[in-house]
Formats: structure tokens, C-alpha cells, sequence
């Protein structure tokens, strides 16, 4: 057993020694320009005024991001113990939002 321990060494990998390359990065896909009609650059524009940062090229991940977080600004639930006139306004603005995020999706996702 001596005999093994004083002979045994640890086997070295070439290529642990040699300077590794750089790999080279992906590129990430570039973003295909959607083209909108007029409804529904009617409909992107409603929701940009309301707040969303939304560009010609979003995504439909982006679209819902952006309906989320408009959604829970202007949902009246969000605002208890407002007054009765700013939950009215909030609740048109919600329904305002819902229903251009809604009309939009419809148009652009593929109906399966």
C-alpha cells in the first residue's frame, strides 16, 4: 500500500493548462417590426396615454407586462377609501385600459 501512495499523481488535463479561447457570444435575434393597422394603433395609443411604455416593436410579454401595471395604477381596489368621484374616474380609466389591452391582444396573437 506504501508503495501506491509514494507513485500515484494527479493526471493533468492538457487542456487545463493551455489559454482557453474566447467563445463567442449570441447575438440576439433582432426584433421583427410589427405593422399595425389603424385599429390597432388606435388602440396602442390609448394605452400609451395612459402610461404605457410600450414602442412600435413590443413583444406580446411586453404588452402584458405593460397591462399589469397599468391595471393595478387604475383599478379602484388599489385606492380604498378615495372619494367617490376619483374611484368613478379610476374604474372608467380601468375599464378604458382593459378594454384597448383586450382588443389589441385579440388582434395581434394567433387565435388557435
Amino acid at each position: 500500500m506504501d508503495g501506491y501512495a509514494q507513485t500515484w499523481q494527479p493526471r493533468i488535463e492538457p487542456a487545463a493548462t493551455e489559454p482557453r479561447m474566447a467563445q463567442p457570444q449570441p447575438q440576439p435575434a433582432p426584433r421583427a417590426v410589427r405593422v399595425l393597422n389603424d385599429a390597432q394603433r388606435r388602440e396602442l395609443d390609448s394605452l400609451r396615454r395612459s402610461g404605457a411604455a410600450l414602442g412600435s416593436d413590443f413583444t406580446v410579454a411586453e404588452l402584458r407586462r405593460e397591462y399589469r401595471k397599468l391595471a393595478r395604477r387604475f383599478h379602484p381596489d388599489s385606492h380604498p377609501g378615495c372619494a367617490p368621484s376619483v374611484a368613478e374616474s379610476l374604474s372608467r380609466e380601468f375599464a378604458a385600459v382593459t378594454s384597448s389591452y383586450q382588443r389589441l391582444l385579440a388582434s395581434i396573437e394567433p387565435r388557435h
